[in-house]
């Protein structure tokens, strides 16, 4: 879930199932919500944290953000100071004019079959995938 304010229910998320919620950074550190607010900024997470909710400050930008928000005890964080967006698929990197590093041209602009094999291995599921795991990767 994303908030705008700060004025929120954390025993009502918790009852309807949310397990964290996004607030932009900006809206934690500023002083003006902290007088609009039931609860300072730097007491939501644990009071979130008590019904078993996770508080993620988003839209982190800036290093000093990640300061004054470790001092809010926040320890979720998403931003461009962490790293940019990217696709979650290469078909959109495509799309978008990203080049694709998983297309291997076989002069048809078509991965082969072993063109295919070699960037996709093949996935294990369900009890192999477990034994590799407890096995380690080699």
């Amino acid at each position: 879930m994303r908030f705008g304010h700060l004025r929120i229910e954390p025993r009502d998320l918790a009852d309807r199932g949310v397990r964290f919620i996004k607030v932009p950074a900006a809206l934690l550190l500023d002083q003006r919500q902290t007088s609009a607010s039931d609860i300072h900024p730097s007491d939501l997470s644990d009071l979130l944290g008590r019904f078993g909710i996770d508080l993620v400050a988003e839209r982190i930008e800036g290093e000093r953000a990640v300061v004054d928000l470790l001092d809010y005890d926040v320890r979720f964080g998403q931003g461009f100071l962490f790293a940019a967006p990217r696709p979650l698929r290469p078909e959109a990197a495509s799309a978008t004019g990203t080049p694709d590093k998983t297309q291997v041209p076989n002069g048809s602009g078509k991965r082969s079959p072993a063109d295919a094999l070699q960037a996709d291995p093949p996935r294990t599921t369900g009890n192999a995938a477990l034994a590799r795991r407890a096995i380690g990767p080699g």
